[in-house]
């Protein structure tokens, strides 16, 4: 039995790489080595100027951190390139909509997924609180209990419009267009996690289905809106 078992790993291994191999059965390995190729961009400081230029950042800026749209990685390069930050990340106190904020946006099916993932099978899952965050419905067992939690849903658009993340706030198509006109009037400035030079948001998260991605993309079609607009936007 076991040199059937060690046989079968081989073609496996043989199969997948011994790479992509030890990274599904460690995800942690996969984490570590990417948080060490992210420390390794941290110090590209030339880069990171560049990136400061191009988005016309000041030395001090107000910051919409939503939860799994590389905000950590937003902060990081900041503190790196002496950026003070007014820094929301919390339930205690409600997003900040007045003018000159800057956030980071992210695909919303990969952004769900992601908060899924990680503060979902991590924390709510465990019935732990993050951030002061949890949602409505209380602790989801599984995807399927996630989604059908209708206070997991259009976080992005949730936090641009003021609303808490995990709120019962409801949020709809009007929201995204008073959004896109703060963005055309200077008053947000929203970059893309997928355009940052340092972000860590990469393979743990690539390997779902095709039924979690259509799950995730009808339970966030306001954010769908909202991203897609404010790319053709650029």
């Amino acid at each position: 039995m076991k040199m059937r078992l060690i046989i079968l790993c081989l073609l496996v291994v043989s199969a997948f790489g011994k790479k992509k191999f030890q990274d599904k059965l460690f995800p942690h390995r996969l984490r570590k080595r990417n948080t060490y190729h992210f420390r390794r961009q941290l110090k590209n400081v030339v880069q990171l100027k560049r990136w400061k230029e191009e988005n016309h950042l000041s030395d001090s800026v107000c910051f919409i951190h939503i939860p799994r749209t590389g905000g950590l990685s937003f902060k990081r390069s900041a503190q790196s390139l002496n950026i003070t930050l007014d820094y929301w990340h919390s339930g205690d106190s409600q997003p900040s909509t007045r003018c000159g904020c800057i956030t980071n946006l992210r695909d919303p099916v990969k952004r769900y997924i992601s908060e899924w993932k990680f503060y979902g099978m991590n924390y709510f899952a465990n019935e732990k609180k993050l951030f002061g965050w949890f949602p409505v419905n209380g602790a989801p067992e599984s995807f399927d209990d996630y989604v059908e939690d209708t206070s997991t849903h259009n976080s992005m658009t949730k936090v641009l419009s003021g609303c808490q993340m995990f709120s019962e706030c409801q949020v709809d198509s009007h929201d995204v267009d008073k959004i896109i006109d703060r963005v055309v009037n200077d008053c947000l400035t929203v970059l893309r996690t997928e355009s940052m030079p340092v972000h860590g948001h990469k393979a743990p998260y690539n390997d779902t289905g095709a039924s979690w991605k259509s799950k995730a993309y009808e339970a966030n079609l306001v954010d769908v809106e909202l991203y897609e607009r404010l790319i053709n936007l650029q």
